[in-house]
């Protein structure tokens, strides 16, 4: 943003519920972990449907 010279502002605070933040941040260390579930796109149609 500041390469193109447009003026933006940053905002302190998170708009989002501070619980989802924390799910999220609890996701993405238990796939650091190996905590995760490995599936094919075959699976997941499947449960989509």
């Amino acid at each position: 943003m500041e390469a193109l010279k447009i003026k933006f502002e940053m905002a302190e605070e998170s708009s989002y519920d501070p619980e989802f933040i924390e799910k999220i941040q609890k996701s993405r260390q238990d796939l650091k972990e190996g905590k995760g579930t490995v599936m094919t796109l075959d699976e997941l149609d499947a449960l989509c449907k």
